[in-house]
């Protein structure tokens, strides 16, 4: 590389043998230079088409040179400008996008030392919302995008007696505490699993009609005796009745009690009609 008062810029790898490129580009060249060069020296380099060449042709047969210089600001935009001058098809490139490392595969060893790097870090408050913001909506690399049949059946066959642990139950619990569905979401889940979509349509249990035989009637007895709710289970149990009156002979409904259960009934109803608003306007596919 020839000495220049300029550092910043494009550059180019050159296969003197048969002419083709790798492009990029560098706030530092000269240190971008002595990476590439050493990195392929110790067949280490994160492109494997340059590595394999540079292997076959040896070292005296690539040229590092500089394309253009420019500000940092600038440099993805004459990088991409570079690779599509040149096509992808005549660079050693990866991925047809500048400043893009999709395609580039990490090895094993690195992939231990980000994960070990990253282990027991917590994110804060903060720098999570902004993850979040990051990519939602239209920013998400998948919105708008559907997954083809063939790959649904993929992913299926992929999770197919796969079990979360202990501790992923748990905090997936943790994680949905507290959190209601607005009305819209529970209509459009009641009116997913409507006749022929819910997946028990059309099916009786096993033992529906078989009656339990004297020995099993005694096995469940024995299987509840001695069983006790839990503290936590009987406090919860406790506040869910709490204001309510059970059907017991000889009591009577409060007013309040009659008012919450026509209120209910109502909603009932809306909820119902909503239902079949949706399938008059075939919004149910």
């Amino acid at each position: 590389m020839k000495k220049s008062k300029f550092n910043t810029g494009i550059y180019i790898i050159e296969n003197k043998v048969n002419g083709k490129l790798y492009v990029g580009s560098a706030i530092n060249l000269k240190g971008r230079f002595k990476n590439h060069k050493r990195d392929l020296m110790k067949n280490k380099h994160h492109c494997i088409y340059l590595q394999n060449v540079w292997n076959k042709y040896g070292e005296e047969n690539f040229e590092f040179k500089p394309l253009l210089y420019c500000d940092k600001e600038n440099l993805l935009f004459y990088e991409q400008r570079a690779i599509n001058t040149y096509g992808i098809k005549n660079l050693y490139n990866i991925s047809p996008t500048a400043g893009n490392i999709l395609g580039v595969k990490c090895s094993e060893e690195r992939k231990k030392k980000i994960g070990a790097s990253n282990k027991g870090k917590i994110r804060t408050e903060e720098h999570r919302r902004k993850v979040s913001e990051s990519l939602s909506g239209k920013n998400h690399p998948l919105y708008g995008k559907h997954p083809s049949e063939e790959t649904i059946q993929k992913i299926r066959e992929g999770n197919k007696g796969k079990k979360d642990s202990e501790e992923t139950r748990r905090k997936k619990l943790e994680a949905m505490k507290g959190r209601k569905d607005n009305e819209e979401i529970r209509l459009k889940k009641s009116v997913s699993k409507i006749g022929e979509k819910n997946p028990m349509y059309g099916i009786s249990p096993w033992n529906k009609g078989i009656p339990r035989t004297e020995e099993e009637k005694k096995k469940i007895s024995k299987s509840l005796q001695g069983k006790k709710d839990s503290e936590e289970t009987r406090r919860k149990k406790s506040e869910a009745k709490k204001g309510k009156l059970t059907w017991i002979k000889g009591k009577k409904q409060t007013e309040e009690h009659i008012k919450k259960r026509t209120e209910a009934v109502k909603k009932t109803w809306e909820r119902k009609k909503a239902e079949k608003l949706y399938q008059d306007k075939n919004l149910i596919k």
